[in-house]
């Protein structure tokens, strides 16, 4: 049996393991906690991934909340993270989740 495996890192996040604690969100709070994987479906070439988790408000406005520097992922890395909510307003907020946000690995 030959397993495919791109050359190189490609680094996605899962979108079904995304979870929010507690869903749905109140503004009662001051953070929410925000889990994913994070999953590298090609080669494992170590090193360092940067991070970065913004907030869309209902005003259109873009906050960025979380920005940090983990280990690459082997394969799949559970992380978590207790996201501020200052600033937040009442309405459809949306959360965006960007792995090497400045494209500096090079991925397939």
């Amino acid at each position: 049996m030959r397993l495919y495996a791109h050359q190189g890192p490609d680094f996605v996040v899962d979108q079904q393991s995304v979870l929010f604690t507690p869903n749905p969100i109140g503004l009662e709070k001051n953070t929410t906690k925000l889990r994913f994987d994070a999953v590298n479906i090609g080669e494992n070439q170590g090193g360092q991934l940067a991070l970065r988790i913004e907030q869309r408000l209902p005003d259109q406005t873009l906050i960025q909340r979380i920005l940090d520097t983990i280990p690459a992922p082997p394969n799949r890395s559970a992380l978590e993270y207790d996201v501020p909510l200052a600033g937040s307003q009442t309405g459809f907020n949306r959360f965006f989740i960007q792995l090497d946000p400045e494209n500096q690995v090079a991925e397939n």
